[in-house]
């Protein structure tokens, strides 16, 4: 089961890019998050991912019994592999909910419990899984980087929200019976933006 992506969705998601970009003091144009990389190091593509995980976690309520004090830095970690490279500057030091975020590069799995965010590429997702880094309803967000591809509609193994292609724009997937069992609630709002996707798709 999934939701399809219509005209209605488009223009929300659209907006929410724009608006993402312009908090973060960057340039709108090309109003599209073409996919096509650009000859400037920090591309656009990797502007809109940058965006899109900074605004997922605005829209993540964590377990309560796993939450720190509110003063507490949000961490959004890589394993083994810098995912959005130079465009972690962009969102770096950015307050959600009162809390600081932070990248860490990790190359442990011991580390993963400092984590609250785990950005993913598909080779990560590869070895994420391989691994067995963490149980399955460990509260820990997985977000996955499969802008490589068109989107599927089916849910990646131990992932969360995958950001996806549609054709010359990003959009991204949530595997709520994933979250769920991770405890991790998403905002209405965000699930508006959201294809829903699950195991059985």
């Amino acid at each position: 089961m999934h939701r399809q992506w219509g005209c209605g969705f488009l223009n929300r998601l659209r907006t929410w890019i724009l608006i993402g970009l312009g908090l973060l003091g960057v340039s709108a144009a090309p109003s599209n998050a073409n996919v096509h990389p650009a000859s400037d190091p920090l591309t656009q593509l990797d502007r809109v991912k940058a965006v899109f995980v900074l605004n997922i976690a605005k829209f993540v309520r964590w377990p309560e019994d796993t939450e720190p004090a509110p003063a507490a830095p949000l961490t959004l970690c890589n394993f083994r592999e810098n995912v959005l490279g130079p465009a972690y500057d962009l969102i770096d030091g950015r307050s959600i909910a009162g809390r600081q975020l932070q990248h860490l590069q990790i190359s442990e799995p011991g580390e993963l419990k400092s984590c609250d965010i785990l950005l993913l590429s598909e080779q990560g997702i590869k070895t994420y899984n391989q691994s067995s880094l963490l149980s399955t309803d460990s509260p820990l967000l997985v977000i996955a980087d499969m802008t490589a591809h068109k989107s599927t509609g089916k849910a990646y193994p131990g992932v969360h929200v995958a950001l996806v292609r549609m054709d010359s724009r990003i959009g991204f997937e949530i595997n709520l019976a994933a979250a769920n069992r991770a405890g991790l609630k998403f905002s209405s709002r965000l699930l508006k933006l959201a294809r829903i996707v699950g195991e059985d798709t």
